[in-house]
This record gives structure tokens, C-alpha cells and sequence, in this order.
């Protein structure tokens, strides 16, 4: 598991060579699973952080802390068994969808999910491929 946002997006490149990405992270108390990058314009990490960050009410300070790696973030510990095993199966289903080329996997492609640990409630958000923007020398990342 990835602990900032810099090292999710170290993978980025290998959908264009034909490799599968599937990355699954934990920020706190909340877990998140990126939509399954199989090919070039699928969303990629730092497209999924993109999107988290315009979609903030607080955007500049959820890039600070998303910035900071904190111990747990890495680990699955502490953890609710049940939230674990959630995880476990959004995983496996995301998996088999690939595996057998399901009508679900389209929108395993395009959304992202997360599993608040405390009360187990999970969303999905979508989360489109894009060009990538030129660089922003204002910008951190």
C-alpha cells in the first residue's frame, strides 16, 4: 500500500505497456480502491487525486494532508476485521470481472471506491481518463 499520494502515482505508466494497475490505499480511517487501469486513458493516480482534490470544499488543505505520510496509512492495521475483509472482497470481485471480461467491468474502470472503516459505508465515484494537462510550475506533485 502506497502512503502519498507521489508514490500511488509511481505505477501510472504501465497501462500504456499492457500492464494491469489495481491500487487500493488507506488514508486514516478511510480505504480507498482506484479504478482498475487496464489500458492508455484510463484514469491513472495522480488523475484519481485530480479529481479528489476538485471535488474538495477544501482542496489545499486535503493536498497538505494527503502529503503526510502517517505510519497506519500503509498498513492494514487496526483495523475492523469486517472493513478488511470488504476490501478483500471489492478486490476479488474486481479481479474476476477482469479475469471473465464482465458487463460490470466498465464501471470498474471508471470508478473509485471507499469504505469509510467506522461505519462501513462505501461509495463509488466516477473518475475519468483525461490528456494530462501540462505541468504547473505553481503546483507541488
Amino acid at each position: 500500500m502506497a502512503t502519498t499520494p507521489a508514490e500511488r502515482s509511481l505505477l501510472d505508466a504501465l497501462p500504456d505497456s499492457g500492464t494491469a494497475v489495481l491500487r487500493c490505499y488507506r488514508e486514516g480511517e478511510i480505504l480507498f480502491v482506484d479504478p482498475l487501469a487496464l489500458a492508455p486513458g484510463d484514469p491513472s493516480g495522480s488523475q484519481v487525486l485530480r479529481r479528489r482534490l476538485a471535488a474538495s470544499v477544501a482542496a489545499d488543505e486535503l493536498d497538505v494532508w494527503l502529503g503526510t505520510a502517517r505510519p497506519a496509512d500503509g498498513t492494514l492495521e487496526g483495523l475492523p476485521a469486517l472493513a478488511t475483509q470488504f476490501l478483500g472482497a471489492r478486490i476479488r470481485s474486481m479481479v474476476a470481472a477482469w479475469q471473465y471480461d464482465t458487463d460490470e467491468l466498465a464501471a470498474l474502470r471508471r470508478n473509485l471506491w471507499r469504505l469509510d472503516t467506522r461505519t462501513l459505508c462505501s461509495s463509488q465515484h466516477p473518475v475519468l481518463g483525461f490528456a494530462e494537462p501540462a505541468e504547473n510550475p505553481g503546483r507541488r506533485r
